[in-house]
């Protein structure tokens, strides 16, 4: 008779995304796992896998909540400004309201992706090349309303979207002053927007 499992996957699935945010996939052991997830080391390898699986999962995981955090995207130009706005200060809020000054766990995990398992790089590239892909459609619909600055292709401002918010996360793991984060998202709009 197979035994079931006495866990909630979900949860423990919630509880390794915790621990390699906070560690990273290299500083965090198996006995780490065992002992932050509450679950022995045949029920993680029988669920999850290896750790490095474990570590895909708990990505995607994070990834999921994340996107389901974002409010529904304008269907105006010239509401594009205020939702990229609203999105940088909402990123600036998570970053204000974390006490440890974790940053961003896909942010993070793009920063030290040397020596990552290839599902874990293929995951990053994906949720930028999503990010990219969607914002790349807002900066053309601010565009055919006047509102862009730069001569810069629509891909090419949403990449550095992408690279300002990640920098941005990575940055408040150093810098906690709230007036310095808001301060930088100021600056990024008025370079990309009348």
């Amino acid at each position: 008779m197979a035994r079931t499992k006495a866990f909630d996957k979900d949860l423990v699935l919630d509880k390794a995304v915790e621990l390699f945010w906070k560690k990273g996939l290299h500083a965090t052991s198996v006995q780490d796992l065992v002992s932050h997830l509450g679950i022995n080391r045949a029920s993680l390898y029988d669920t999850f896998g290896d750790k490095e699986s474990l570590y895909v999962a708990a990505l995607e995981r994070y990834q999921a909540m994340a996107h389901k955090q974002m409010p529904a995207f304008p269907t105006q130009g010239e509401e594009v400004r205020s939702y990229i706005h609203g999105f940088l200060k909402a990123t600036v809020g998570g970053c204000k309201k974390d006490p440890e000054h974790k940053g961003c766990f896909l942010a993070n995990s793009s920063a030290d992706s040397d020596g990552q398992p290839e599902a874990a790089q293929e995951l990053l590239k994906r949720n930028m090349e999503g990010f990219v892909e969607k914002f790349s459609g807002l900066f053309g619909m601010a565009r055919e309303s006047g509102l862009v600055l730069s001569d810069q292709d629509d891909r090419a401002l949403a990449r550095q979207l992408f690279a300002f918010v990640n920098g941005l996360q990575v940055l408040s793991r150093l810098d906690h002053d709230p007036a310095h984060l808001d301060a930088m998202v100021e600056a990024q709009l008025s370079m990309m927007f009348r």
